[in-house]
């Protein structure tokens, strides 16, 4: 029989599993802090549903748009390379559509469009919620310090080699600009 869940009552489920002993009972508890578990193991495209459902239910207008912009950017992206993101994809998508909000920021604060800055900064912070918890400085300098020694890098024209090892991995987990600007310091 394979290990399915049941609910049991509100705030917890019981899996039923064969450990090679005999059957045995577990209980699960569903909540985490304030997240439910299935919101911890769901995707990020179901997460991006559930969140716009939730924006609807509650009709906060700026959380909805933003999150069917970033909806909308998936499917093109889904459109044009043919292929189902993955997790992975949506992140990159959500990166980049934080890029263009942030580059649309800077225009808006040179032209003083104050209740616009307003408006990007709140779909921003929106968005970044999405994103895995971002690294600081010192975390990446550990991280690009490892790829130097690693990659055995001495200098600027190696910084190619080093980025191509560090995007992918830091992917979601840290700006480009930021890991370029400390690859420099470190190969410069």
């Amino acid at each position: 029989m394979p290990n399915k869940p049941f609910s049991c009552g509100v705030d917890s489920t019981i899996f039923r599993l064969d450990d090679g002993w005999g059957m045995g009972y577990y209980f699960i508890p569903l909540t985490i802090g304030h997240k439910k578990i299935e919101d911890l193991l769901m995707g990020l495209k179901e997460q991006l549903n559930e969140d716009m459902k939730q924006a609807m239910r509650a009709k906060d207008k700026n959380r909805l748009s933003a999150i069917r912009m970033v909806r909308g950017a998936v499917r093109d992206k889904e459109i044009n390379s043919q292929v189902e993101l993955d997790d992975d994809g949506v992140l990159e998508v959500i990166a980049s559509q934080i890029k263009k909000r942030k580059d649309a920021l800077e225009q808006l604060r040179k032209s003083d469009r104050d209740d616009l800055v307003e408006v990007e900064m709140a779909q921003i912070n929106l968005l970044q919620e999405f994103l895995p918890a971002q690294l600081s400085p010192e975390e990446i300098e550990v991280v690009v310090t490892e790829a130097i020694e690693e990659l055995g890098a001495t200098s600027m024209r190696d910084m190619g080699k080093v980025m191509g090892r560090l995007v992918p991995q830091l992917r979601g987990k840290a700006d480009n600009s930021v890991i370029s600007q400390i690859v420099k310091q470190k190969l410069g």
